[in-house]
């Protein structure tokens, strides 16, 4: 059987694509790989959680939700030696448990646990590799984050820390600049009993030489016990609009996939949860989805812009 459209990822984008689809009279499939880990500081703007909203789906923040669930974020400037207040209520969730209730509203019968090997078209029709198997599609919604085959700029590593911390509530996040990190910012987000802190690096060692010397001047060593887990994943960094990729024939990108993340903060759920359901609307015409996107685009665009004033470069 050839489905009408496979999505193939698992996260907010592949999720809202999904729900999209359930309205819609189509065959369609979605193929990810189970417990996969994403790399993210789990942060939750106002505008994400109205989008939520908005569709019912509140029990997804209800559930993932840590201490503590509101925060304000700070920008902390390591070579001017400020701390400004850049955003106040900002919602904390643990990422991992956040993206699995979203994968609850999804019809199991619709899910399938695979690991792309292989994508191939003939006549019109892809055929979809995995796990020794195969599935057919006449389209396809690729929402796989910075895993992409297809994407136009190569992704940087992305490095992220869990430490055990003793005694101390730490209840703000901190956006950190640091004038070794290149573009971009170090952010350090308490979680529970759990402080994560994680940034773009060129290797581990780099990365924990920035954070030793950011602990130190913020004070933070006499409350750090221990790391308990380290993490690496990747990230699609976005510097101009060629970045952005929407389509490749009858293949629809959504999220990061696409580029559609913010060059200023690496924010990408709610570009993730708007792309992806606009995807699963107009899963048969690439010229609606890329109108369709067109506002998401200027927003990424305006923060590449505001990036490049933000950040150290040299």
């Amino acid at each position: 059987m050839v489905l009408d459209v496979v999505i193939i990822g698992g996260g907010p984008a592949a999720v809202s694509a999904a729900l999209e689809l359930e309205k819609k009279e189509v065959e369609y499939a979605i193929i990810y790989p189970k417990n996969s880990i994403k790399v993210c500081g789990g942060l939750l703007e106002p505008e994400t959680i109205k989008w939520l909203m908005d569709r019912s789906l509140e029990k997804c923040i209800n559930n993932s939700l840590v201490k503590p669930q509101k925060t304000d974020l700070f920008l902390v400037d390591l070579i001017k030696k400020e701390k400004n207040i850049r955003k106040k209520y900002i919602t904390n969730i643990d990422r991992q448990k956040f993206d699995e209730e979203l994968l609850n509203n999804i019809n199991n019968d619709r899910k399938i646990d695979g690991f792309i090997n292989k994508i191939k078209e003939f006549n019109g029709i892809y055929r979809i590799e995995y796990n020794g198997s195969f599935i057919e599609t006449k389209h396809i919604i690729y929402a796989v984050g910075a895993k992409s085959v297809f994407l136009k700029k190569t992704p940087r590593l992305l490095i992220q820390n869990y430490y055990e911390i003793n005694g101390k509530n730490l209840n703000n996040v901190l956006f950190v600049l640091h004038k070794k990190i290149k573009g971009f910012y170090l952010w350090i987000i308490p979680k529970g009993n759990y402080l994560i802190v994680g940034s773009l690096g060129e290797s581990r060692k780099f990365f924990n030489l920035i954070v030793e010397e950011t602990f130190k001047f913020l004070k933070y060593e006499i409350f750090i016990k221990k790391i308990i887990k380290r993490e690496k994943g990747l990230m699609i960094f976005p510097e101009k609009n060629e970045d952005i990729l929407l389509y490749n024939n009858k293949i629809l990108f959504a999220g990061e996939s696409a580029g559609l993340i913010s060059r200023k903060t690496g924010k990408g759920i709610y570009y993730a949860l708007v792309s992806g359901e606009l995807a699963g609307k107009y899963y048969d015409s690439a010229q609606l989805y890329s109108k369709s996107v067109k506002s998401l685009i200027e927003k990424v665009n305006h923060k590449i812009s505001e990036a490049n004033q933000m950040y150290y470069y040299s």
